[in-house]
């Protein structure tokens, strides 16, 4: 199923001449770009396909709502990298969970003593004689 919905999705995005290179492969970056921005025209490339709608979008009181994350992960998915040998996506990064640390919001560099100010100093100025500068 999720084979043939990648094989969908990728006919319908080739149908919008923006998201294709010069030698007709989809761009998955603008691809993610827009998705993350909500992009009108790719909203509604996506809301014009039955089979589209019903996985990423959310009926919320008769209002379709769009999941931008559901999509994204679908994006980054092994079937989304044609000649990739692994199932994990084809990039390098730290991650949180299972999602990179580059694509969330919440991310907050962390480490003891950030509420106040450690001053350090040398109370002695130590000379390096020319063997021990040579090992380092």
């Amino acid at each position: 199923m999720k084979a043939n919905l990648f094989k969908h999705i990728e006919l319908l995005l080739k149908t919008n001449s923006r998201y294709l290179s010069e030698d007709d492969k989809l761009l998955k970056a603008k691809i993610y770009e827009d998705a993350m921005r909500m992009d009108k025209q790719l909203i509604k490339i996506l809301i014009s396909d039955d089979l589209v709608k019903d996985v990423f979008f959310i009926n919320v009181d008769g209002v379709l709502v769009f999941d931008k994350h559901k999509f994204a992960k679908f994006i980054d998915s092994k079937e989304f990298l044609e000649n990739s040998y692994t199932s994990y996506t084809n990039k390098i990064g730290l991650t949180s969970g299972d999602e990179f640390i580059s694509r969330s919001s919440a991310v907050v560099l962390d480490f003891p003593f950030k509420d106040c100010y450690l001053g350090g100093g040398q109370l002695k100025t130590i000379k390096k004689d020319k063997r021990s500068s040579l090992m380092n």
